[in-house]
Parts: structure tokens; C-alpha cells; sequence
């Protein structure tokens, strides 16, 4: 089992802690950027997992991926730092937040993996599902029907079945000195403090976890804003054009 951690990526950086999305200017952006990118960050490790294990056939690929997401900020944040992080990416890759966006324009990370409606409700279970004494509130503020919270421990534990087993193996590599770290290769710069952001997460999983299968994360100019994994080259590209994108949704929200 992996420990509970609070992940002191922001901490390191002249910024308030992590996960505030109610701050006020130049902070709360930073800190809506770094949830996203974090966010979009543990679902490409999701495409990137599934993909070089073989986890599961391509019409659940997306759906395990965006679950994945979802049980990292579960497993690795302690509660107020998951809240904060739900709300942000919450607002960020739902089609209702999308819809209600005038001054920028749906992004193509966005268009693959944003989620509808149904998918949307279905996360936001899935969180609430990890700890619902303390997450129903939220969850119902972002739209999750009552009627369905009783069911969402339920999904989760399915989650849960389906992920853990893969997380505890990285996890037995790490302890085991074997297995792979997750590297990452700057060939372009990020906006912001997101470098750093970037950097220590990818520090912080290497702590607690090896990959079985090499691979790695590349930041890169890719004239479109999005963040995807090339299985042939067995990277996770990150856009600088995606951050900038998050900064300008959040200078819109």
C-alpha cells in the first residue's frame, strides 16, 4: 500500500500552498494551472501505464486513464489538498465549464479527453467514493445528484481493484531497487512556475513508485495545446501551448 502524502510541489515555490482555487490574482491562476497540469499529468501515466502493461482493451482506455487520474489525487493528497485539486480540475475538464467558455477555445487535449456530462458525474462519484463523510458536500456543489452518492464507495472499490494491484507493484519495484524512474527532458520552456511544478512531481512519484516499462515525459513545443502519449516513442509529451492555455482559461473563469 502506498502512504498517504501530501505533495509538497508547491510548497517548494514562493507560492500559496497547494490547491488554491479560492486565492484571489496571479496565485489562484498559478495554482489553477498547476492542479490541471498535474491532473492531465496523471492521465497521460494512465494512457502510458495501460499502454506498456497491456491493461485494457481500447474502449476502456479512457475510462481507466481518467480513473487513474482520479485515484492518485486520492492516494498521494492529504484532504484539503485533494479538495482544493478536485475543485480545480473539476472546473477545468468538465463539457460544462468548456460550454460556458467565450473568450477561449475548447483545447485538443481537451476534445480527446474532456469529459461529457455522464463521464464528468461519474469522476466526480469516484472521488466522493474515496471519502464521502468529508467530499459530499463538494461533490454536490459540482453537480453530483444525491440520489447517487450511496453508490460511489461502490465505485470506487471498483476502481480501486481494477488500479491497485499496478500502483503496488511500482510500488514493490521501488522497494526492490529494480523497475524504471519516471524521467523527464525539457526541450522548451514552461510558463509560470510550472517547470518547477512539473519537476518535483515527477521527483515526488520517483520517491514511492518505479515504473515495470521505460518511459518519459517530454515538454515540447507542439504548436497545439495539449498534453498526449506517443506509444511508438514511449513519451508523454507536454505542451508548453497546454499551460498557456490553462493560464488564459483562468484569466477567462
Amino acid at each position: 500500500m502506498m502512504p498517504r502524502l501530501s505533495l509538497c510541489i508547491l510548497a517548494v515555490l514562493t507560492l500559496l500552498p497547494f490547491g488554491t482555487f479560492h486565492a484571489q490574482g496571479s496565485e489562484s491562476r498559478d495554482a489553477y494551472v498547476s492542479s490541471n497540469l498535474l491532473a492531465a499529468l496523471y492521465h497521460g501515466l494512465g494512457h502510458a501505464l495501460i499502454d506498456t502493461m497491456e491493461l485494457a482493451p481500447g474502449f476502456e482506455v479512457e475510462r481507466r486513464a481518467a480513473e487513474l487520474s482520479v485515484l492518485l489525487v486520492d492516494r498521494f493528497y492529504e484532504e484539503r489538498a485533494a479538495a482544493d485539486m478536485a475543485l480545480d480540475t473539476a472546473f477545468g475538464f468538465s463539457e460544462r465549464y468548456e460550454a460556458r467558455q467565450q473568450a477561449v477555445r475548447p483545447s485538443p487535449y481537451w476534445h480527446a479527453h474532456g469529459t461529457g456530462l455522464e463521464r464528468y458525474y461519474d469522476l466526480l462519484c469516484l472521488f466522493a467514493g474515496g471519502n464521502l463523510v468529508e467530499r459530499s458536500d463538494l461533490v454536490l456543489s459540482l453537480g453530483l445528484f444525491a440520489s447517487r452518492l450511496p453508490g460511489c464507495p461502490d465505485e470506487f472499490t471498483a476502481a480501486i481493484a481494477e488500479w491497485s494491484p499496478v500502483l503496488s507493484r511500482m510500488e514493490d519495484l521501488h522497494l526492490a531497487g529494480r523497475g524504471h524512474p519516471l524521467v523527464i527532458e525539457s526541450r522548451a520552456e514552461l510558463p509560470g512556475a510550472q517547470r518547477d511544478v512539473l519537476a518535483f512531481e515527477i521527483q515526488a512519484l520517483n520517491t514511492i513508485m518505479r515504473l515495470p516499462r521505460p518511459f518519459g515525459v517530454i515538454v515540447d513545443r507542439c504548436y497545439e495545446a495539449n498534453i498526449h502519449w506517443l506509444p511508438e516513442q514511449r513519451e508523454i509529451i507536454v505542451c508548453v501551448e497546454y499551460v498557456t492555455y490553462l493560464y488564459e482559461t483562468a484569466m477567462s473563469r
